[in-house]
């Protein structure tokens, strides 16, 4: 009787160790191909890595070694509704203001398939910036001597149908004349004055000291790029401390700051 209990008891141990044995293995069987699957998600992600810092790098030498060189368009809109805009290249010092003809056919291409625009040949960049950004700037801002209007008569300049009626008529309540006699003072068109205050923005956003906030309009989505390549997805989905960083660790010798610093001697 007690061999026969015995037996049981070692029955169960032996079928309780082979049970362990098998978790066991099975435990081991699954880390090794929990460890296999990670071991693959870790070299796929950093050959991402790789291949994501090459596009950079190759897309910022890319923009150091054209921006400059190349006309690049610069627009400002309301909404969907494109306001003005300049075609700028830099190191030509050379700035042109879109005139009315210009403006209507971007519009077209803005309004439909928005691939006309980011296919453009004719421009190296075009950026895109709507009106609101306006709002983060200083309230007033001076557009030349003894001129200087406040956010809201430079977006109502900007959004008139008729330009240079709207900023003589601002100007003249200053100076108490009347408005015919500064319209006919005023040597540029609508198009031209819409231009002028296009590059008090411009001049603004593209000066050294307020290219992140231009970043941050850009992330916002009130900035577009056209074509969006690799620097501008890194930009808008990075986090804003890791662009900060990178834009205070270039410093001067950096594709931003040379940018921006010679868009302001143009400009400005």
């Amino acid at each position: 009787m007690d061999g026969i209990i015995i037996s049981i008891i070692a029955f169960f141990v032996v079928i309780i160790a082979l049970i362990i044995v098998f978790r066991i293995l099975r435990s081991i069987l699954i880390f090794r191909l929990l460890f296999r699957i990670l071991s693959i998600a870790f070299l796929l992600l950093f050959i991402l890595c790789i291949i994501v810092a090459y596009a950079v790098i190759k897309d910022a030498n890319d923009m150091k070694n054209n921006f400059q060189n190349s006309t690049n368009l610069i627009l400002l809109k309301n909404g969907t509704m494109l306001l003005s805009g300049v075609a700028l290249n830099i190191n030509a010092d050379k700035l042109t203001p879109l005139n009315t003809t210009t403006i209507d056919e971007l519009q077209k291409s803005y309004t439909g398939d928005r691939a006309n625009i980011a296919h453009n040949r004719e421009y190296y960049k075009i950026i895109i910036m709507d009106i609101s950004v306006i709002d983060a700037m200083p309230e007033n801002t001076s557009i030349e001597k003894g001129l200087t209007l406040n956010k809201s008569e430079i977006m109502q300049v900007l959004t008139s149908s008729d330009a240079k009626t709207t900023l003589a008529t601002i100007i003249a309540a200053r100076q108490k004349i009347s408005s015919t006699v500064v319209a006919s003072q005023l040597s540029m068109d609508s198009a031209g004055i819409k231009a002028y205050l296009t590059t008090a923005i411009i001049t603004y956003y593209f000066s050294p000291d307020h290219i992140n906030a231009l970043f941050q309009e850009y992330r916002n989505g009130s900035v577009e790029v056209y074509q969006e390549t690799a620097i501008f997805m890194l930009i808008k989905f990075a986090p804003q401390s890791m662009i900060q960083s990178l834009v205070n660790r270039t410093g001067n010798s950096s594709i931003t700051s040379s940018i921006t610093q010679k868009v302001t001697q143009v400009i400005g």
